[in-house]
C-alpha cells in the first residue's frame, strides 16, 4: 500500500481482533540479560529493544577478579564471523566482536558499571580487555 491514502485519511480501517491479541510480558532489570548462546541477529534486536531502559548487559571479570556489569547500547550482529560463544574474537577501531550461538555480535557501544557511555573502541583503550576475553551471563 503507498502513503497516500494514509497521508490523505482515506486508507482502509480495519479494527483489530481482540480474541488474537496478546500481552507482552512486563520489562524487568533482568530482561536485558544478553544470552550468547543466541544468533546475532537475536541479540541485535535484543540491544535495540532494551535501550534505554533496562539496558542490554553482560558481565565482564576485571583483571582483578571482580565481575563487572558491561551494558551494551548499540551493536550489529556480524553473521560471516563465528566463535566461541561469549568469547571476544576480535577488537578493533570499530569495536569488539563477540562470538555468539551462530555468528558474532561487534559491539559499538558500551558502558562499565560506575562509568560513562563510551565507543567499544574508547572502552578498550582504557579498560583491560583483550581477545579470548570470557564475557559471562552471570556474575
Amino acid at each position: 500500500m503507498a502513503l497516500g491514502p494514509v497521508l490523505e485519511r482515506t486508507a482502509p480501517r480495519t479494527p483489530q481482533d481482540e480474541s488474537l491479541a496478546s500481552y507482552a510480558p512486563k520489562l524487568d532489570r533482568d530482561s536485558g540479560k544478553i544470552d550468547w548462546s543466541r544468533d546475532c541477529w537475536y541479540l541485535d534486536r535484543l540491544v535495540r529493544a532494551m535501550n534505554p531502559w533496562p539496558g542490554a548487559f553482560t558481565w565482564v571479570r576485571h583483571p582483578d577478579g571482580a565481575a563487572r556489569k558491561l551494558k551494551v547500547y548499540n551493536a550489529l550482529p556480524v553473521h560471516r564471523i563465528s566463535g566461541r560463544i561469549g568469547v571476544v574474537e576480535r577488537i578493533g577501531r570499530r569495536g569488539l566482536v563477540v562470538g555468539c550461538g551462530t555468528g558474532g555480535l561487534l559491539l559499538k557501544e558500551v558502558q562499565i558499571e560506575g562509568k560513562r557511555r563510551l565507543a567499544a573502541a574508547e572502552f578498550v583503550r582504557g579498560f583491560p580487555l583483550e581477545p579470548g576475553t570470557s564475557l559471562e551471563n552471570d556474575h
